[in-house]
């Protein structure tokens, strides 16, 4: 059973946390505008303006020039066509149908860290009905890309969704990936936590999170707990070698507050278990 319970864990986080992330852009793709008035323009750099948009414009992808995109842009029964920067579109974006909130997500600039590596500058912005609501930067932990996730607010006191946006380990032996959680009360978004996990193969330290709507889940409680293991490759599951621990923090609706720490006794090993 200790086995069949991390592996359920294991598979949960990585369901939560798996989105695709755009490294292209495709002809035909749906784009949003993660900026506010912008020009969409006849030509590139000096055209005439066609049309100025709001934030949270949606626009259908053509073609990339020199860093212009050609979109079009639909209004009712207006249907224009022209270019605009390409570096005002989001990255990513999320629509809520129940708040009708728009999330979007891009990449601003790449800044060094403190250990010297080029991370992403992420900014979001929370839009509804072209209006801006709220704005937030966050840096990644790793080079490269992000990947996000806009969901409900899990039955947690005052908190319409929850934004998680992953900035995953890029190799074996790198740096763990780190996925940032913020909490979006209608007002402003919140830092609520960060977890990491990492892989050395065939070692592996991954999260687990437990919210108040998934099974066994407190009220306005987030359950955390940290496995530390190795692959078996021979029997194509995974072998608890080390301990787990266990967090428990409760939302008061402004920050999570950890109650107390539960350490697990160390698990048997396969052979230990044989």
């Amino acid at each position: 059973m200790k086995y069949i319970l991390i592996t359920f864990y294991l598979l949960f986080f990585i369901t939560i946390s798996s989105q695709d992330y755009i490294e292209y852009r495709e002809v035909g793709e749906r784009v949003w505008l993660s900026a506010d008035n912008v020009n969409l323009r006849s030509t590139p750099k000096d055209g005439k303006i066609l049309e100025n948009l709001p934030i949270g414009s949606e626009l259908t992808f053509q073609s990339l020039e020199n860093g212009w995109a050609q979109v079009v842009y639909e209004h009712g029964k207006k249907k224009v066509k022209g270019y605009l920067l390409e570096e005002f579109l989001s990255d990513q974006a999320s629509y809520d149908e129940k708040t009708q909130n728009l999330f979007l997500f891009r990449t601003l600039s790449l800044e060094k860290n403190k250990y010297g590596r080029d991370v992403p500058k992420v900014e979001i912005r929370v839009a509804k009905n072209n209006k801006e609501l709220a704005k937030k930067i966050i840096y990644g932990d790793n080079e490269g890309g992000f990947y996000v996730n806009v969901t409900g607010g899990k039955q947690l006191k005052s908190v319409q969704n929850i934004i998680s946006i992953n900035f995953p380990q890029e190799c074996c032996a790198c740096p763990g990936g780190g996925t940032d959680y913020l909490f979006w009360n209608g007002k402003e978004i919140i830092n609520a936590f960060t977890i990491y996990d990492g892989v050395d193969a065939p070692v592996f330290g991954i999260n687990a999170l437990i919210f108040p709507d998934d099974h066994g889940g407190s009220p306005n409680t987030i359950i955390m707990v940290y496995y530390q293991g190795e692959y078996d490759y021979d029997g194509g599951s995974v072998s608890v070698i080390e301990q787990s621990e266990t967090e428990i923090h409760h939302w008061d609706g402004q920050m999570l507050n950890k109650i107390y720490p539960i350490e697990k006794p160390k698990a048997e090993s396969k052979e230990e278990k044989e």
